[in-house]
């Protein structure tokens, strides 16, 4: 498996860049940008660029994940002990942890809040929304800025974490 890890390393750290970078981005650069333009603005961005980025998030995340599992179970065989005895361990625990929590939260919690905002912006069809729908949209886009910043602070400590690991 040792002659596999230069192609690992190099996949691992591809996709972490690009699902990190397109958090980052996301959070700290589009969204407020949109946010700022209206709502009429931030729903047609989002609805063009989301059937693209979740796919591509999502399969980002599980590279990122099975590539690092494979390395740590190939560079550790035989001393899985160390996860929980050392600081490289268990910075690597926490990178990994880190990592699912973000993928739960975008799988399970801004995926489907943004699924459900996208039907409520094509249902409105450009037209103001009713009191109740307008009482449905505060609550979803505030359960994903809530979400969108516990993904960012999951995938702040993975990438954290994950390189200051080689030094403890």
């Amino acid at each position: 498996m040792l002659e596999f890890m230069p192609g690992l390393r190099v996949l691992h750290i591809l996709f972490a860049v690009f699902w990190v970078g397109s958090v980052f981005f996301q959070m700290l650069i589009l969204e407020p940008r949109l946010k700022a333009l209206g709502p009429q603005v931030q729903q047609s961005v989002m609805a063009a660029i989301m059937p693209l980025l979740v796919p591509a998030m999502v399969l980002s995340g599980v590279i990122v994940f099975t590539t690092g599992t494979l390395m740590t179970l190939t560079l550790r065989s035989g001393m899985l002990d160390t996860i929980l005895t050392s600081g490289w361990g268990l910075a690597m625990l926490t990178g990994a942890v880190a990592t699912l929590g973000a993928m739960v939260v975008g799988l399970g919690g801004l995926t489907p809040t943004g699924i459900r905002l996208g039907r409520l912006g094509k249902q409105l069809n450009g037209q103001p929304p009713t009191p109740a729908q307008a009482a449905t949209l505060s609550r979803l886009g505030h359960r994903m800025d809530l979400l969108g910043r516990a993904d960012f602070a999951l995938v702040f400590v993975a990438l954290v974490s994950m390189p200051l690991a080689r030094f403890l």
